[in-house]
């Protein structure tokens, strides 16, 4: 069985930037813990059920941009 390392398309780099998840049940502020091209590492006190609709926005440091 091939590792979970090997099955990933993109290296993740680790990367502690605060985030705001807007669900159904309100809104959810922490932070990544890991990201790469096509996906990040969140950290979820209560984790959203799967198929659950969210809006997340991360906050990159030192940028404008999110």
């Amino acid at each position: 069985m091939a590792s979970q390392q090997e099955r990933r398309r993109h290296p993740r780099a680790k990367a502690k930037w605060s985030v705001t998840l807007e669900t159904e049940q309100g809104v959810i502020n922490t932070e990544t813990l890991d990201i790469s091209l096509e996906g990040a590492f969140v950290r979820c006190l209560d984790p959203l059920k799967p198929e659950e609709p969210f809006k997340m926005v991360i906050n990159i440091p030192n940028s404008d941009r999110r």
